[in-house]
């Protein structure tokens, strides 16, 4: 899955699933037995159906570990342009399964791209409409620069960086001097780490090294947060909470992609917030609030019966939730690795928090229809429970990265627990 900087939040899917399992749970089911002559239980169906579901996850860790690859290989503008012919292959498997009637393609389709959309006639071409977006941006990609970082630090090609960093500024180059200073300082540090044989780092050895465990651990529980957190659960249940505050069918579908509008809308609000709050305030302050809400949350559920009012602090609930959830935990964690670790185990630091990422999202789609059955709306405490733990770690160790080089960043966690990363370090290493 490609995620922009401050690009959406939820894995592609995620109203899917609540507003058409149903539906394609049937032509699963349909599709096996006139392909194969055989009629599945319900049993086996939701073995088919786990199997649709997941297989998204498989894309998603492979794409974990070679994405890095691709990006310095090729470059991070022809990575994107080669992973955008993924998307376009995938609409067409998704567009094309129901008129071949084959869960095989759609199932294919998910595996490169990830589902989405929703309709009961229409729902092959709701599936691939995002191909309008990626046809769309194709060809804005072959316009747009490469990172000048890129070209600056891995390719040592300074001419073409500060062209390309010129053009993303929108100033003259005779502007960009404290830009290049910093290029020079992170490409210094590459150069010094490659001549002291330190320049390939494996996702095993920046396992191994003890002075990137911590920066790997902040790195790892903040992905694996984000999906634990609840978010997918809590659009599950968001079309039955709307229909229970009094929406009817229709209105209670519109509700929960409104949710996903409130997260797009935060997403380009953090643009904004950023830059001038800073990312340990924004990252804690989504999480403490997101472990508050989620517990009202499953206060209000469980009462949501018994209150007349209570279907619609449940409603609200939910949308707090999605809006405290994209002012920090939603987006931080897919950047937050380019800011903690250095030029050399940057792309293995990248991929295992990326895999952190995909984990967490088996856990939660592997553990809560069964907590979901056997506790009900207890599972938000859960949820919660996890998250207030999450609050509790990066608070003690997440450093403020704004306006600090990922070397300042290792500097300050290169102890392990051991660290004071909130301790303000001067640059010669003394406290």
């Amino acid at each position: 899955m490609l995620v922009g900087r401050w690009g959406w939040t939820l894995n592609p899917g995620t109203i899917t699933l609540v507003l058409l399992s149903q539906l394609l749970k049937s032509f699963c089911n349909e599709s096996i037995i006139a392909h194969y002559d055989v009629v599945l239980n319900e049993q086996w169906l939701n073995v088919l159906w786990a199997a649709v579901v997941s297989i998204f996850i498989v894309g998603g860790c492979t794409g974990s570990i070679l994405g890095a690859v691709l990006a310095d290989r090729f470059g991070r503008k022809k990575a994107t342009i080669a992973i955008s012919g993924l998307w376009v292959a995938g609409a067409l498997l998704f567009g094309f399964c129901r008129a071949a009637n084959s869960v095989e393609m759609l199932i294919l389709g998910r595996l490169i791209v990830g589902l989405s959309g929703g309709g009961v006639d229409d729902w092959p071409y709701l599936l691939s409409v995002y191909v309008l977006l990626v046809i769309f941006c194709l060809p804005i990609l072959f316009i747009l620069p490469e990172s000048p970082k890129y070209l600056f630090v891995v390719k040592r090609n300074e001419e073409s960086a500060l062209r390309e960093l010129s053009r993303l500024r929108g100033v003259s180059t005779s502007v960009l001097n404290e830009d290049l200073d910093l290029l020079r300082e992170e490409a210094r540090a590459s150069e010094a780490a490659s001549l002291s044989g330190e320049q390939h780092w494996s996702m095993i050895r920046v396992l191994k090294d003890p002075r990137l465990r911590l920066p790997l651990l902040l790195t790892c529980t903040m992905q694996a947060g984000q999906q634990t957190s609840g978010i997918n659960a809590v659009f599950y249940y968001s079309q039955t909470i709307f229909k229970q505050a009094g929406l009817n069918e229709t209105n209670s579908q519109y509700a929960t992609i409104a949710c996903g509008f409130i997260n797009v809308c935060t997403a380009v609000l953090m643009l904004y917030m950023l830059p001038k709050v800073g990312r340990r305030p924004l990252l804690l302050g989504s999480i403490l609030a997101a472990t508050g809400i989620l517990a009202a949350l499953a206060a209000s559920m469980r009462f949501i019966d018994v209150v007349s009012w209570m279907p619609y602090a449940c409603m609200a609930a939910v949308l707090a939730y999605v809006l405290v959830y994209g002012l920090g935990l939603g987006p931080i964690p897919y950047f937050i690795a380019s800011e903690i670790f250095e030029v050399g185990p940057r792309p293995a630091g990248m991929a295992w928090g990326s895999l952190a990422n995909w984990g967490g999202n088996f856990v939660v789609g592997m553990s809560f229809p069964t907590m979901r059955d056997c506790i009900g709306p207890y599972s938000f405490l859960v949820f919660s429970a996890v998250t207030g733990l999450l609050f509790v770690f990066q608070k003690v160790y997440f450093p403020e990265t704004r306006g600090k080089t990922p070397a300042h960043i290792t500097q300050l966690c290169s102890r392990g627990f051991r660290s004071r990363p909130l301790v303000r370090v001067a640059h010669n290493g003394h406290v």
